[in-house]
Order: C-alpha cells, then sequence, then structure tokens
C-alpha cells in the first residue's frame, strides 16, 4: 500500500511540476521592455509547501526523534559560492508535514535584494543537526531566476511557486523601481 502511496505522490509533484513551469517558461516576446523593467525585486518570504519524506538517496528519515529542523542558504548573487543570506542560527524547528506551509520571512535590517533579474539563484535547504553532533544533513535545492516569471498579465508577480529536489515552495517578491 506504501508503494501505491508514494507513486502516486511522485505522480501528483510530477503533474504540479508541469504546471508550473508550464505558467513560469521565459517567453521572450512577451517580456517587458528593458526601460519598463524594475531594476530589482526583493525577497520578502519562502515559503515551504513540501519536503523530501526522507534522506537523499535513502529511506531514514531526517531526524530520527523529531522532524527536521530546516535552515536555508541563498546563493548567487556575485558568484555561485557567495552565500547572500542563512538562517543557520535560527532554523524553523521541527517542521513536520502536517505543519506546513512553513514559512522563512526576511524582515532584516537591510533588504535582501535580487538586483539581477537574468541570474540564477539557488535556496539550499539543510536540516540542522547541531544539537546531536551529527553534521548538517544537505536537503535539496530549489533554483530561480526572476526573469522567467516576468511576462503575461502578470508581468511583476508578487508571488511564485517552484517545485525542484522534491522541495515545493512559494516565494514572495516585493518588485522596486
Amino acid at each position: 500500500m506504501k508503494h501505491v502511496m508514494i507513486k502516486k505522490n511522485q505522480i501528483l509533484k510530477l503533474v504540479i511540476l508541469i504546471i508550473i513551469l508550464s505558467a513560469c517558461n521565459k517567453n521572450r516576446e512577451s517580456v517587458k521592455s528593458d526601460s519598463e523593467v524594475p531594476p530589482y525585486g526583493v525577497l520578502k518570504e519562502i515559503k515551504i509547501l513540501d519536503y523530501p519524506e526522507t534522506e537523499i538517496g535513502s529511506l531514514t528519515p531526517w531526524d530520527v526523534e523529531s522532524p527536521p529542523d530546516i535552515y536555508v542558504n541563498i546563493i548567487g548573487e556575485n558568484t555561485l559560492n557567495t552565500i547572500i543570506y542563512t538562517n543557520e542560527g535560527s532554523p524553523i524547528a521541527d517542521i513536520s508535514r502536517d505543519s506546513l506551509p512553513a514559512s522563512i520571512y526576511f524582515d532584516l535590517p537591510g533588504e535582501l535584494r535580487i538586483p539581477d533579474l537574468d541570474r540564477f539563484y539557488m535556496v539550499k535547504f539543510w536540516d540542522n543537526d547541531t544539537g546531536n553532533d551529527l553534521p548538517d544533513d544537505y536537503m535539496g535545492v530549489v533554483s530561480f531566476r526572476l526573469i522567467d516569471c516576468t511576462y503575461g498579465d502578470d508581468p511583476y508577480p508578487t508571488q511564485f511557486k517552484v517545485l525542484q529536489s522534491d522541495f515545493f515552495v512559494e516565494f514572495t517578491i516585493e518588485w522596486h523601481n
């Protein structure tokens, strides 16, 4: 029965991915001209809608006695190795699948700017295992380019969703001229 449930879950995720990719697929003909494009977006929230149930390539749950304590590293503003944000010191504790969605808010003293609409940004998800003397577990990554969602009737959406690495997340962006 569990095998059938996993297949249904995988099929549902695949259908969601296809819908998202078709909705956020870059259409060069409908992208605004350079003079109409806001110079940057500000990341306000990452909402975790779903995450992988087990460690990558395994059937082992993230934590034995509790759900994962999730934090993110956002990478890519200057180079692919530059972390522009992390909440490693204050992960969201014990995120069970029943408690989803879970949000990471960016109410920083400064703004978390996404200045280059055409650059790929990566959000790497980690399970914090600091309290039990184990290395943190890499959970997966979601990448995005803001330019991929700047088209159609809503060329500057305040929210968009991405499904990658069995992570399903919703980003909230504030656009600035």
